[in-house]
């Protein structure tokens, strides 16, 4: 079962820790080193199981991103199961209902009533007219009609993801993979019958129904979409059908059955009189709109997109901040959030609109404040200043978008579709009311021009100085990330990031010492520069100023701290400088696997000594160097060793072994 998957966990977790210290005791004993070493390998193997368990039962996505965290997870499990849980919901005539079979009669009307309502005024085909035109012939017949072979089954089963089509039997497209050598003829066989008898037996055509929501608050069946799970037999059918239908797709015909559903469906009028108007809604049965709408989440105007009209984008990284501020995250976790979540939802809406300035001044002051404080209306400035952080990482900074840039190479890629003269209704209206018959790449939009129009020109423009050519309007393809970096300023590169972003440093670590190295920490000295404290003594040992070049390492504690660190892996340097320290390393050690593990000690070792320093000041306890040494030690082996790659040689894996 899977408590099976957990107790291995633990029970090889337990046991590599032992043979560690067995290892630690006797550090020349050969077989002990070999113990270690498959003990590892074991815990290895049974931790990627483990966390794979996790990750299904969790459905967070960052998990692959990061440790176990299990009162995290098993939190996110329960509030998963509470949110996918419909305790009351309004039927289809508006009626509120709250019992379990309640509940579960509404969605079934619901849906019998939306998939089984025939069409009754459907026209029948006139066969006449159909004979008249073009038919199928033998070959097309041949074509559809001609067996499947097992090379084609295979072929779409390995295109379905390995997670992917569990059924409610639980056997995903994995499951038939990893055995096709032994169920390959029966697959065939259950695949190849369906074509033939045109029948497909009931427990292979049985499935579960998921509803997804498509609004934040679901009140009504109507706001459900339903989803199919179906299992990986019928998945293959699906696919099948689908690859020889494929093949006809671009001569459709016409007479599909498809309607309007007039539920679903609004008309929108602009210069029409009344009388046209409700002509126009007596004949088609539709209920007006009125702008602005809103259309797959975002609002659609006729006029300039307001402040005001954004704020649901805003409302939505905010309500997203609330729910990770109960988390306590790390920095380092804070920065994977601000990066992969909030920056996706604004470039999502920088490929529609021309964000306004005060937005994007809104979502970069929301943003900031998450990164540096876990909130959303934090106003103080953070250690770093905001357009350092858009900088790459090899100019200092973490990688964020700048997001007036960002829009205005989406923007850009409007201007190189007019160029181009895609096949689009808007290109051919800019072309038809515009541009007309003139030359796109010395066009001038006149003083009538509408807002959009003068300001696509004005990035056209800027796009064509900052590259020095008109060449990227002609181009056959357009990158929006090719053209932003080079809207970007020109920002020198610095000289430390090869030590900061390196693989196995945690990310913690590399935050801070990033921070240290910029001299960003908020120590004493600064803090008295800001007014905040006037005890500007070092924390750890209550002689010098507080400051990074002392607390790296002219400290007593740290001082001895980096020493024994480096003794431990075998080098000896009396630098007291941390920039030098890592200059040092990187001439000193030849070896790139020596060199990144020692990037990583020399990373947690700063940590280690950020955090004490905090404990000395918060709690009145300053852990004994040894026992921080000993951290560092642990901390660093343990990161390496977990994601250490197969390629390394073993020479490098006896010597990290051996430490």
């Amino acid at each position: 079962g899977f408590s099976d998957v957990e107790a291995n966990d633990v029970r090889t977790c337990a046991d590599l820790l032992t043979k560690q210290a067995n290892l630690h005791a006797n550090p020349g004993d050969v077989i002990a080193a070999t113990e270690e070493k498959q003990a590892a390998e074991a815990y290895k193997s049974a931790h990627q199981v483990y966390m794979s368990f996790l990750q299904r039962a969790a459905k967070i996505q960052w998990l692959e991103k990061g440790d176990e965290n299990s009162r995290l997870f098993h939190q996110g499990i329960k509030q998963r199961r509470q949110q996918n849980t419909i305790h009351s919901i309004q039927d289809m005539h508006g009626n509120w209902v709250g019992t379990p079979d309640g509940v579960k009669m509404a969605f079934s009307q619901f849906f019998k009533d939306l998939f089984c309502n025939q069409m009754d005024q459907r026209c029948h085909v006139n066969t006449a007219i159909m004979n008249r035109g073009p038919r199928l012939n033998d070959v097309h017949k041949s074509f559809l009609d001609c067996n499947f072979t097992m090379d084609d089954i295979k072929v779409v089963l390995w295109s379905i993801p390995n997670h992917k089509a569990p059924g409610l039997d639980g056997y995903n497209s994995q499951f038939y993979k990893a055995t096709w050598h032994i169920v390959k003829d029966d697959l065939h066989k259950a695949i190849t019958d369906f074509f033939h008898t045109d029948k497909i037996l009931k427990e292979l055509n049985v499935t579960s129904i998921t509803l997804i929501p498509k609004v934040s608050v679901p009140a009504s069946v109507s706001d459900f979409r339903p989803i199919a799970c179906c299992n990986v037999i019928y998945k293959c059918i699906s696919k099948l059908i689908c690859i020889k239908l494929s093949q006809g797709f671009k001569v459709f015909s016409n007479t599909t059955g498809l309607q309007v559903n007039p539920s679903k469906s609004s008309i929108y009028c602009c210069g029409v009189d009344n009388f046209t108007k409700h002509a126009i809604g007596s004949l088609s049965g539709f209920s007006f709109g009125c702008l602005p709408l809103k259309y797959l989440g975002v609002p659609i105007s006729t006029r300039k997109l307001h402040s005001g009209e954004c704020d649901m984008l805003v409302d939505k990284m905010v309500s997203r901040i609330k729910t990770w501020s109960s988390r306590h995250l790390s920095f380092a976790g804070r920065i994977q959030l601000v990066n992969s979540v909030l920056m996706s939802i604004s470039i999502y809406w920088g490929q529609i609109f021309i964000l306004p300035k005060p937005v994007i001044r809104k979502i970069n002051a929301v943003c900031r404040a998450y990164l540096w404080y876990g909130t959303y209306d934090d106003s103080r400035p953070g250690p770093v200043a905001w357009h350092v952080l858009c900088g790459s990482k090899t100019q200092g900074g973490l990688g964020f978008r700048n997001l007036a840039l960002w829009n205005q190479a989406e923007v850009g890629n409007l201007a190189w579709a007019i160029a181009q003269k895609q096949d689009n209704l808007w290109v051919k209206w800019v072309h038809t009311v515009y541009v007309k018959n003139r030359n796109w790449v010395d066009y001038s939009p006149s003083v009538a021009a509408s807002w959009a129009m003068k300001y696509i020109c004005k990035v056209k423009k800027e796009c064509s100085d900052r590259l020095h050519s008109n060449s990227w309007l002609t181009a056959t393809s357009y990158s929006i990330k090719v053209i932003y970096q080079n809207l970007c300023d020109r920002i020198p590169k610095v000289n430390f990031d090869y030590f900061v972003w390196n693989r196995y440093t945690l990310p913690k670590n590399r935050v801070t010492i990033w921070l240290a190295l910029q001299d960003r920490l908020k120590t004493k000295e600064r803090l008295h520069r800001y007014g905040v404290t006037m005890d500007e003594t070092c924390a750890l040992c209550g002689h010098d100023t507080e400051n990074s070049a002392h607390l790296f390492f002219k400290c007593h504690f740290s001082k001895e701290c980096i020493s024994m660190m480096l003794a431990w892996l075998g080098f000896t340097s009396s630098r007291n400088n941390l920039f030098t320290l890592l200059k040092w390393i990187h001439r000193y050690c030849k070896n790139s696997f020596t060199r990144k593990v020692a990037y990583a000690a020399v990373a947690c070792t700063v940590y280690q000594i950020w955090k004490a320093r905090n404990l000395a000041i918060w709690e009145q306890s300053v852990p004994s160097i040894a026992c921080t040494v000993k951290t560092i030690q642990y901390t660093v082996k343990h990161r390496v060793m977990s994601i250490i790659s197969q390629k390394i040689r073993a020479r490098d894996r006896e010597w990290l072994l051996a430490l």
